[in-house]
């Protein structure tokens, strides 16, 4: 069951709940209030929801950055696990017949 967590984004408390134990909802809401006050200092006066817009905007193209580069970095492992394999399997196939060419001889 989650808890409400006070946190306080740009000036204003919220209450939020959340059922995740990897984030903790305070470091979310320092995230978001961070890359607000962040936009309010390089863009001057702002409204309070065109911020908010912005900063959604900023982290969802981090997010999606994130995990594009997570996709071409699982790609990538996937590709060198695939070589791996055929040249596990090529070294299996020279061992194959040494191991017959053994057992006849014994």
């Amino acid at each position: 069951m989650a808890n409400s967590v006070p946190v306080k984004i740009y000036g204003r408390t919220y209450n939020i709940r959340s059922d995740s134990s990897s984030v903790p909802p305070e470091r979310v809401a320092a995230y978001v209030d961070g890359k607000m006050c962040e936009l309010s200092g390089a863009r001057g006066k702002t409204s309070t929801m065109d911020l908010a817009v912005l900063a959604g905007l900023n982290i969802a193209h981090e997010l999606l950055e994130a995990r594009k580069e997570s996709e071409d970095a699982f790609a990538e492992a996937g590709r060198r696990i695939e070589g791996l394999i055929e040249r596990v399997e090529k070294r299996l196939e020279n061992i194959k017949p040494r191991r017959a060419e053994g057992a006849k001889s014994a």
